[in-house]
């Protein structure tokens, strides 16, 4: 037969365990949200190359550019419609996108915080500022559609975007 044991007593040793877990998994988890958010990112630059890119991609189509970017009436609206870019999105934003042709300025066309240029230009410089933004250019060589029988005539495509967007 067997005999019933006083087992009680371990339940005390177990309930300090118990506790001493819930104090080490507190503890961690407050230290890896305290580093998390003590970080400080900065995406600004991503997010101005990701606007060039953006607008880049939009206005060329297998190494051409775009033809209605030398109709008279296309303007920076019209980048912004045909990217498919918010214009809410675009307050802290800025980009210039000029059109070389012949060595020669083309076309020009600019949406934003227009200072944000000149920051980037100034940053550039190797001046500090107390709020830098994210500055982002690209230079492109496409090509411009010629109706048969001439040759295609080579476009020379900057494309320049600032961030300006505060956040973690």
């Amino acid at each position: 037969m067997l005999h019933k044991m006083n087992k009680r007593g371990g339940e005390k040793y177990l309930y300090f365990w118990l506790v001493i877990n819930f104090i080490a998994i507190v503890v961690a988890v407050s230290i890896v949200l305290l580093l998390f958010y003590s970080m400080d990112l900065n995406a600004k630059e991503i997010e101005a190359q990701v606007l060039s890119m953006k607008i880049s991609d939009c206005l060329i189509e297998n190494g051409y550019l775009n033809d209605d970017v030398f109709n008279e009436d296309f303007n920076e609206s019209d980048i912004i419609k045909d990217c498919r870019l918010d214009k809410s999105v675009l307050s802290d934003f800025y980009f210039n996108v000029s059109v070389y042709e012949d060595n020669k300025l083309n076309k020009n066309f600019n949406y934003g915080l227009g200072d944000l240029e000149l920051r980037c230009k100034l940053m550039d410089e190797g001046i500090g500022l107390d709020v830098e933004p994210g500055c982002s250019t690209r230079k492109l060589y496409v090509l411009k559609n010629i109706p048969e029988g001439e040759d295609d005539k080579i476009i020379v495509l900057n494309v320049f975007a600032a961030s300006n967007q505060e956040g973690k």
